[in-house]
């Protein structure tokens, strides 16, 4: 206290160029621990953040009371005083905010120190027990804002000049990084924004990111796979352990305990950062089936040193239960799995390799359908949605897509029908076999009449002209047309007559000569064989209501596998 003005003394007043006095050392020492832990900010590399788990320990009970005995009375009960004013920092028991993760006041306290804003650090004396702690933070910002109680704390931070404000939402942005909570309903997942938290000048956890196939050292944090929205660029990131709850073992954990696992990747998490919607899910190790056909071979190299490694894990029984655990997770989304039926259903609309991603645990390798950015939800009373909209021209889009103005959920099995018989491609002919397949497809010949563009696809069907139709009226219609002084004058055109002629849709000859040669090459009793034929008659089927529906070949895929099976030819 200082006898003069019966106040303690708020403020370093050493005036070396190395603070010498007893709190100017305490905040030095424990600065530079911090620092020793800090990371990079692997988005912004100008900045760094402090690891939660290195907060925690660094900024302790027992620092936080040796920093308070500087301040407290010379009095009898100083012990008192300063233990009852540490608990005002770190509360005991759990925080009112009921946050796993939650610092308590923490960040507050080291801010303020860091800061050199000992004035209000003094007031930890005398405040009531408050409601308020570092996850009210989020919602601090240079204006002024209600927090909903009367604190002494935060009242004085937002009474601080703009300069002292800007210096303790620095220290600020160090100490607190982003954190992923698993909320309590699994099944919901909730996008995170500004309105929660989420600022541009925070930093996120991860401890390194990078691009597919790049296999990273073993670390204390836990990889996730990112998709940047914007770009649809997709990198794998390392969380810090101590910024999530996310049970990635968990996930993995269950997955072994089902008969075939859950087959559909988990959302852990959506959250916009720096105006950009990222999505989080957990990392394929693999990345996705298109990766294994590209770097993996179903039979040893012939030749050693070959790029392509060997798929040790890979046997036609384990193709074949992993066609089934896809199907299982298409007919899972349309409410047609082994489950009770569910209304609305999700119609995915993309399905392909490359939203196919692979995970392995421990020798065991497995599919998971992923990438619901396209999806739809529909109802059993509406189950037709526009084509247009889906925006899809991709390789395995259905046929209906090219002539109907809407499609059902069986667009969905005819492009999981074109990735299984490429996954047999693959099992049988290996990667070039998939490419040439796909070559096949691209130089069969187009019908003039029925094909407008000029861009060669690799679809799995192609447009015909069918019959002719009968000769159309001249249509008549009015045209506004803006002259040079920008009025407008409207006039008459007359559409000349034309012969109407209905296009069509046929299987590409390639494609039903390649489902004939791969079947030769295997017995009637083959697995494999067996499933060539579902694909034929069930799935890439031109008339979606003679089309199977994803339950359907659940069903007969499941059946087929049950059956006992002499050994195929490439076993």
């Amino acid at each position: 206290m200082s006898q003069e003005t019966g106040e303690r003394h708020p403020i370093c007043l050493c005036s070396e160029d190395i603070c010498q006095c007893a709190i100017g050392v305490l905040r030095d020492n424990r600065l530079q621990a911090l620092l020793l832990a800090s990371q990079e900010d692997v988005s912004n590399g100008r900045l760094r953040f402090f690891p939660r788990e290195s907060v925690v320990r660094e900024i302790s009970p027992a620092f936080i009371s040796k920093v308070l005995q500087k301040f407290a009375d010379t009095g009898d009960n100083i012990t008192a005083d300063v233990q009852e004013a540490t608990n005002r920092v770190i509360p005991r028991g759990s925080c009112y905010c009921r946050k796993s993760l939650c610092t308590r006041n923490r960040v507050i306290f080291a801010s303020l120190l860091f800061a050199g804003l000992h004035d209000i650090l003094v007031h930890f004396f005398d405040a009531a027990p408050s409601k308020s702690c570092d996850s009210s933070l989020w919602k601090l910002s240079q204006e002024n804002i209600e927090f909903g109680d009367d604190d002494t704390i935060f009242r004085r931070i937002q009474d601080l000049e703009a300069a002292q404000k800007q210096l303790f939402l620095y220290w600020r942005h160090q100490l607190q990084a982003m954190c992923f909570l698993k909320t309590e309903d699994e099944n919901e997942i909730k996008k995170l924004g500004p309105e929660d938290g989420v600022e541009d000048s925070m930093c996120l956890p991860w401890t390194s990111v990078e691009r597919p196939g790049i296999r990273l050292p073993a670390t204390a944090s836990t990889g996730t796979l990112i998709i940047d929205m914007s770009s649809a660029k997709v990198e794998k990131a390392c969380i810090q352990q101590s910024h999530h709850t996310l049970d990635f073992d968990h996930e993995l954990m269950i997955n072994n305990k089902l008969p075939r696992g859950d087959r559909i990747v988990a959302l852990l998490a959506a959250f916009q950062y720096r105006g950009t919607l990222y999505l989080m899910f957990p990392w394929a190790e693999l990345g996705d089936l298109r990766a294994i056909w590209q770097g993996y071979s179903s039979q040893p190299p012939k030749v050693t040193g070959q790029k392509i490694r060997h798929a040790e894990w890979y046997t036609p029984e384990w193709l074949l239960e992993e066609c089934l655990g896809i199907a299982s997770a298409v007919a899972e989304i349309h409410g047609l799995g082994e489950s009770a039926q569910r209304n609305p259903c999700v119609f995915h609309t993309d399905i392909k390799p490359d939203n196919i991603l692979v995970y392995r645990d421990r020798n065991r390798v497995f599919l998971k359908l992923a990438d619901f950015g396209h999806s739809f939800v529909v109802t059993q009373e509406s189950p037709d949605i526009l084509g247009a909209p889906m925006l899809n021209a991709m390789s395995y889009r259905a046929p209906e897509y090219d002539v109907q103005d809407t499609v059902t959920i069986k667009y969905d099995v005819w492009s999981l029908g074109c990735v299984f018989l490429e996954f047999i491609t693959w099992a049988l002919k290996g990667c070039n076999g998939v490419i040439e397949f796909s070559d096949k497809r691209i130089r069969e010949e187009k019908d003039p009449r029925a094909n407008f563009e000029s861009l060669s696809e690799d679809t799995f069907f192609k447009r015909v002209a069918g019959r002719r139709g009968h000769l159309s009226w001249p249509k008549i219609f009015d045209v506004d047309m803006e002259s040079l002084d920008g009025s407008f004058t409207r006039q008459r055109k007359f559409g000349l007559p034309k012969v109407n002629r209905r296009i069509v849709t046929q299987i590409r000859e390639p494609v039903s000569t390649h489902l004939q040669e791969l079947s030769s090459t295997l017995s009637s009793e083959d697995g494999i064989q067996q499933l060539l034929g579902v694909i034929k008659d069930h799935m890439l089927v031109i008339d979606p209501k003679k089309r199977a529906s994803s339950g359907e070949v659940q069903r007969i895929v499941s059946n087929m596998i049950k059956k006992p099976r002499a050994r195929s030819q490439h076993d």
